[in-house]
């Protein structure tokens, strides 16, 4: 029993210690390390906030990159949908274009075809009016010289200047009469009939003698208005070989 009192005792005074008020050195210690703890965890708070802050940030800036580059995507593909409808129209204008040149093309070649069997005709007639009239032409190239042969004297030049040909066509002139008679009033040709200077055919269709110079040369300078003037009958010369 003596044991009992004894342990209940110190049991009592144990507890005494433990409930002892504590001193006022501990409590400041205390104290201060809890001030440490709530600015550790108030600054750890902060550190949070300001990476999140600094993170949101980061994401609006890539994500207004992003919606920048969307942006330039969407105006790149504007401007390639405009391109290919530029060039779309572009195409059907060179289509068009190149539909008309055909049209154009064919139009020419059916008109060259006409004009080539129209100068083909003209010959074929040429001729064959030739060949019906060569007995009666050759006749009256023969017989007209003894019946009416002028007397032929002068020059070329001087034929020219009694023609009343201006002095400008001279070339012109020149030039068909070298081909055609090589400026012998009497010439014939012996296969068509032609005669004279411009070799008119048949022989004998224009006014005055067809052996005279002056008067062939009068006559031939109102032949030759069917193509515009001398210049033109040169021409018409030099791509048919006759006129």
């Amino acid at each position: 029993m003596l044991k009992l009192k004894q342990s209940l005792k110190g049991f009592k005074q144990k507890l005494r210690r433990k409930h002892t008020p504590m001193t006022k050195e501990k409590l400041s210690k205390r104290l201060k390390v809890l001030k440490w703890i709530i600015l550790f965890l108030v600054l750890s708070v902060l550190v949070a906030i300001v990476f999140n802050i600094i993170q949101s940030g980061e994401i609006n800036k890539r994500q207004r990159e992003i919606e920048n580059r969307q942006i330039q995507i969407e105006q790149i593909d504007t401007k390639l949908n405009d391109s290919r409808k530029k060039l779309d129209d572009q195409e059907i204008t060179v289509q068009e274009y190149q539909k008309e040149v055909d049209k154009l093309n064919k139009e020419k070649e059916d008109l060259n075809s006409q004009l080539q069997a129209k100068v083909e005709r003209q010959k074929q007639e040429q001729i064959a009016y030739a060949e019906s009239q060569k007995k009666v032409s050759v006749q009256q190239t023969v017989s007209q010289p003894v019946q009416s042969s002028p007397q032929v004297s002068g020059s070329k030049a001087d034929w020219l200047a009694a023609s009343g040909i201006p002095q400008s066509e001279w070339g012109y002139v020149d030039s068909i009469v070298t081909k055609e008679s090589g400026w012998n009033p009497n010439a014939v040709n012996s296969s068509s009939g032609a005669c004279g200077l411009g070799q008119q055919l048949p022989c004998g269709k224009w006014a005055g003698a067809w052996n005279d110079p002056v008067a062939a040369l009068v006559a031939m300078n109102g032949y030759v208005q069917k193509y515009g003037g001398w210049a033109g009958a040169v021409s018409f010369w030099q791509t048919n070989r006759w006129y």
